[in-house]
């Protein structure tokens, strides 16, 4: 894994951030208070939580791992604003979209099979082993040689 894509991961790691529904989606990226979406995540209290979805996590990471909002909005709008990378070309940072989730589900790819993912109601951000099927993707703005400081 890459120093630099451990480092941000281990960073937001630490703060133990809970999913939220909606969360991560303020001004600036980060943990915010999670919104009402009139089912599964109202009856969770995903709207009293402040913490992240699946998308403000990767938003969060790539800001932190490159200062530019670059994966700004929501599932789709990440999948539409990055560029398909063959499975053996994926790098660490770059987005991974799991077949089960329609693209509708996104995480970070680390590097060695895995991701740093947020699925649902009730949990904390955590490093897991990728599926075997879905899709890499990376932000156009993504370079290989970011030096922001963490």
């Amino acid at each position: 894994m890459s120093t630099r894509v451990s480092e941000v991961a281990q960073r937001i790691l630490n703060t133990r951030v809970q999913y939220a529904w909606g969360g991560g989606h303020g001004a600036i990226p980060g943990p915010s208070q999670g919104l009402r979406d009139g089912g599964l995540a109202d009856f969770n209290g995903d709207y009293l939580k402040v913490g992240l979805d699946a998308s403000g996590l990767v938003r969060w990471f790539v800001y932190l791992w490159t200062g530019d909002n670059a994966a700004d909005g929501n599932t789709m709008t990440q999948y539409a604003d990055s560029v398909p990378v063959p499975f053996e070309e994926a790098r660490p940072g770059d987005l991974f979209f799991p077949d089960s989730h329609n693209r509708g589900y996104v995480t970070v790819y680390l590097g060695g099979g895995t991701q740093l993912e947020i699925r649902k109601s009730g949990e904390r951000v955590r490093v897991s082993p990728i599926s075997t099927t879905g899709e890499f993707r990376r932000c156009v703005s993504v370079t290989d040689d970011i030096e922001v400081p963490v």
